[in-house]
């Protein structure tokens, strides 16, 4: 007797009560996930499932907390109320990170995460439940330029994945990826691998395209030891083709993209190449038809129907696009339009026309009609450099996807009367590949990139950020230093990354203020290939005769003094030879001092407010890594060379010989004082890249402390104020943000962090934390 799947359902709802009332302490309250039995942390998904009640379970925050995550992630696609799409979205933006670690720690990642995307009210809830103490520190806020609530699923591959392409074998939809001269199969629900990897080029593979061949999921790929190869997905085994691009001599110029169709009932594979012609390959009789016109590398090739005739569109080098008839490989329209390299291009289809859709180097997206080859729109792309673009039909009109070097993923919803883009992030490197499929009903995009992952995004899923940050306003690389100030009575924080970008945002919760690039701070580019460029290694701030000054370190060289009141660039100096590591100011005379160290081992002084020179302080012989002041008319500098030196910061004299540490480098240092009251300090402490942090009794020149903290580089360390007395927090390459009691010696608390951090700064009881491309402040 078969039992009705909505009868099998209710007995699962009952079951699934069942359980839950086992841990409540009364009916109405919440289930207590922190006393559940194991079978239930790992089981009651699998019951919810049953029942079709996930939402129940990802809306319950200790659920997500405790629940074993093998069971949790599978289900996330399940999600369906707008609630539980939005904590699903919090659960998967460290989901690689969950089956790693406790439930304790993994409610921190959670309240993190929920920082990110805007849900401040969920992230307070995770850190003060009922029955668990208020975590050491709660996050404030967060930006997200590598986390977005459309990022369903992340996959590490071994290389650059240069390809994707999106299939079906038996209804199962698939991705194959490109990853050196390999072709990985995944299941495009789970993420996880379909049998053994596709092996036959000896080079790098560039272009994959997936279609029925004879009634067949058939993929082909091709790349730089100019072949085209297919494969039949079913059964994972070469198909033959003769003669194929795989035969004749060698050399052969590369084949940088493919595609699969069919021209009056015949299988026709066409293939581009590094030397600009198209060629149609008849797959059952080999013969093979030339197509000229391009003037350089094919970069891209797209298939379609326009007027009830097969066409194709190519993208090339030569700055064009073309249109050719298939019927007798003949060009139909030429696209000239844009100003430099087209990199890609794809067809797609509506009730009104065929449209072409080209994009390139000069951040444009172009759409063209493809019977006749007019311009039908030009879109000004809020990403640079775009190397791959999908589309797709919708209600609405058409969808489009393109990503490129900044790794930044955009959706543009383009109807009649509008254009919507959004900016998705999560890919850290250029993405080189961006494909459109579906997946039980909802429009997937699949991207593959330099920072070897494939990543799968939900475009329905909305950001539930109460403010959207546009692109210009994020980093979008490391961060490397961070400084509060004040403009107008109002506290800012300000962050530097790696490609010389500057952002203010708002101390108090989080919203973009301002954002300078490199060039708005005059920042001159490199002026060869390999020199040092903008990266911003150092800042910091101070109060110049009532004006708000960010003083600026860079990779070149040089300091950059900005006027905050007015967003303009007061000096740039070149001060260094090598990059600008550290700064710091001390006031002499009423004179404001700016010492400024880097590579090359040197200490220079500056009058900030002439941009004068005023004394050069010499003794390490290394790198210098940090500066602090550390007050009474002392400042004391850190370096590779394993010391710490201190210095008068009146006129630069060393004060007491080098503190002589047992470290190979020192990376920060941080000011303590208060820390023994029977020594009026002041106290520094240091730490490097071997994990340690080492506090010294300066007047003395006695180490005091040593904390073991990392068995990787500390990168930045930093002190608060607390009731007790000063805690010293540290942060480096273990991404893990460890809390110190230093009077004591003792570890007060460790938060995992989704990324290394770079930087640390606090006022106040407010941390502020920079972790890859990331800004969070944390209070105490």
């Amino acid at each position: 007797m078969t039992v009705p799947s909505d009868e099998r359902q209710l007995v699962a709802a009952a079951m699934l009560d069942g359980l839950l009332d086992s841990i409540r302490s009364a009916r109405s309250a919440r289930p207590r996930w922190d006393a559940a039995e194991p079978y239930l942390l790992r089981h009651a998904m699998t019951h919810a499932v049953a029942a079709g009640q996930v939402d129940v379970l990802l809306t319950d925050l200790e659920f997500l907390v405790h629940a074993d995550p093998e069971t949790v992630l599978p289900a996330l696609d399940l999600a369906a109320s707008p609630q539980a799409r939005t904590l699903a979205a919090v659960y998967r933006v460290s989901a690689g990170k969950h089956s790693r670690v406790t439930a304790q720690v993994r409610r921190h990642l959670l309240s993190l995460d929920a920082a990110r995307l805007g849900l401040l009210r969920e992230s307070r809830r995770l850190l003060a439940p009922q029955r668990v103490p208020l975590a050491l520190w709660s996050p404030s806020w967060s930006t997200a330029s590598q986390a977005d609530p459309a990022l369903v699923r992340t996959t590490e591959e071994t290389a650059w994945v240069e390809a994707v392409a999106i299939a079906a074998i038996d209804t199962r939809p698939v991705i194959a990826v490109a990853v050196a001269d390999e072709i990985l199969l995944r299941d495009m629900a789970t993420g996880e691998p379909i049998g053994l990897p596709l092996r036959g080029h000896t080079d790098t593979i560039r272009a994959l395209h997936a279609a029925n061949v004879d009634g067949r999921p058939t993929l082909c790929s091709a790349g730089d030891d100019g072949t085209a190869r297919l494969w039949d997905l079913r059964s994972a085994e070469p198909v033959p083709f003769a003669p194929s691009l795989a035969d004749g001599p060698e050399p052969r110029p590369g084949v940088t993209a493919v595609a699969l169709t069919d021209i009056d009932g015949r299988a026709t594979l066409l293939a581009g190449g590094e030397d600009g012609i198209l060629r149609l390959w008849d797959l059952a009789t080999g013969r093979v038809r030339e197509c000229t016109g391009h003037g350089r590398r094919i970069s891209d090739i797209a298939v379609g129907i326009a007027d009830g005739v097969p066409i194709a569109a190519t993208a090339s080098w030569d700055d064009t696009v073309r249109i050719w008839q298939l019927h007798d490989a003949t060009t139909l329209a030429v696209l000239s339009g844009h100003s430099t390299w087209v990199n890609a291009v794809t067809i797609a289809a509506t009730p009104e026309r065929t449209t072409v859709i080209s994009a390139g180097n000069d951040d444009t997206v172009r759409l063209w009609d493809a019977a006749t080859g007019a311009a039908i729109l030009v879109i000004g792309s809020p990403i640079s450099t775009i190397r791959s673009v999908s589309a797709i039909s919708t209600d609405r009109g058409l969808a489009l996807a393109g990503a490129g070097v900044s790794g930044a993923l955009c959706w543009w919803d383009l109807s009649p009367s509008e254009i919507r883009p959004r900016v998705m992030t999560g890919h850290t490197e250029s993405v080189s590949a961006v494909r459109i499929g579906h997946f039980l009903g909802t429009p997937l995009i699949v991207t593959g990139g330099a920072d070897r992952s494939v990543r799968t995004w939900d475009p329905t899923i909305s950001s539930g950020r109460a403010t959207s940050i546009a692109s210009g306003q994020r980093h979008d690389t490391d961060i490397t230093a961070v400084a509060l100030t004040t403009i107008d009575s109002e506290e800012l924080v300000a962050s530097g990354d790696e490609h010389g970008t500057l952002c203010l945002w708002r101390l108090s919760d989080g919203t973009p203020i301002a954002s300078f690039s490199a060039h708005d701070l005059g920042a001159a580019p490199p002026a060869e290939f390999g020199a040092e460029g903008p990266d911003i290694f150092a800042l910091t701030s101070v109060d110049l005769r009532g004006v708000p000054t960010m003083l600026i370190g860079r990779a070149d060289g040089s300091l950059t003094i900005l006027d905050l009141a007015t967003s303009r660039v007061a000096h740039i100096i070149n001060a260094h030879t090598g990059p600008v590591s550290a700064l710091t100011t001390c006031t002499v005379d009423e004179r404001v001092l700016l010492f400024s160290a880097g590579d090359d081992a040197i200490i220079r002084v500056h009058d900030l407010e002439t941009g004068e020179p005023t004394a050069t302080l010499e003794g390490h012989t290394d790198f210098i890594n940090a500066l602090v002041n550390l007050g009474e008319d002392m400042i004391a500098s850190g370096s590779n060379d394993g010391t710490i030196r201190v210095w008068r910061a009146s006129d630069g004299a060393p004060l007491g010989p080098p503190l002589h540490t047992d470290e190979y480098t020192i990376n920060c240092l941080a000011v303590l004082n208060g820390l023994d009251p029977d020594h009026a300090g002041p106290f520094v402490a240091g730490a490097g890249d071997d994990g340690r942090i080492q506090i010294w009794d300066v007047p003395t020149g006695r180490l005091v402390r040593t904390l073991r903290a990392s068995r990787e580089p500390i990168n930045s360390i930093t002190t608060v104020t607390a009731v007790d007395g000063p805690v010293l927090v540290s942060g480096g390459d273990d991404s893990k943000l460890q809390t110190w009691d230093p009077a004591e010696a003792s570890l007060l608390d460790v938060k995992p962090l989704p990324a290394r951090i770079r930087a640390l700064h606090s006022r106040d009881g407010l941390l502020v934390a920079c972790f890859g491309w990331e800004v969070a402040t944390l209070r105490y």
